[in-house]
């Protein structure tokens, strides 16, 4: 695992981690390299991280071939208030471009082919797969969902009592339903409403 400081689109600094199978060149080098398929593997929460060192899933992916590359993205935690509070209504807009400027930055130094890119996550990381297969669906040849959801509105609606402690944080972070406004926030940044979905509330 190699350690990646990447500037987001708007000059935010992102933490991210690389992976490559065994035998493949420093990626801070110049040596030639075959470029390589490569993994996506977004974190989930979004309030946790991802952190340097041995990680079963990068060691698993790699193990098979693959760059694996983790981004801890606007909203993760373990950066300061300011970072994760960059976060607040960024769902499916610059949480997701925070991913895609790590995965440029990759692509631009010729680890990875861009043909052969994946994406997949859990919770959070299941719902920024979704978003970027609706938003970007030419970027990722597949994608693996891990319980996302896919309507922010019934994630809202369908929240178990031991979440209530946590509303006003998700009402900050995906909009809150009580206005209009947020309603709107919702089911636009919705992967089966706004991101070119069809799915309604099922």
């Amino acid at each position: 695992m190699y350690p990646l400081s990447v500037p987001a689109r708007d000059g935010l600094a992102l933490d991210c981690y690389l992976t490559l199978p065994h035998g493949e060149p420093d990626p801070a080098g110049d040596a030639a390299r075959t470029k390589l398929p490569m993994v996506v593997l977004v974190h989930g929460g979004p309030w946790t991280r991802d952190s340097f060192g041995y990680d079963p899933e990068h060691q698993w992916l790699a193990n098979r071939g693959y760059a694996v590359l983790s981004v801890n993205f606007r909203g993760s935690t373990g950066f300061g208030k300011r970072f994760v509070a960059a976060g607040d209504g960024e769902w499916g807009a610059a949480m997701s471009d925070d991913v895609d400027a790590a995965v440029d930055a990759v692509v631009a130094r010729g680890i990875c082919d861009p043909a052969r890119l994946a994406i997949m996550g859990a919770s959070y990381g299941g719902y920024a797969v979704l978003t970027a297969l609706t938003r970007t669906p030419e970027r990722y040849a597949c994608g693996v969902d891990i319980v996302g959801p896919s309507n922010l509105e019934t994630l809202i609606e369908a929240m178990p009592p031991h979440w209530e402690a946590a509303r006003a944080q998700l009402y900050r972070a995906l909009g809150d339903p009580t206005t209009e406004r947020g309603r709107a926030l919702l089911r636009d940044r919705s992967p089966c409403i706004g991101l070119r979905g069809s799915c309604g509330r099922s």
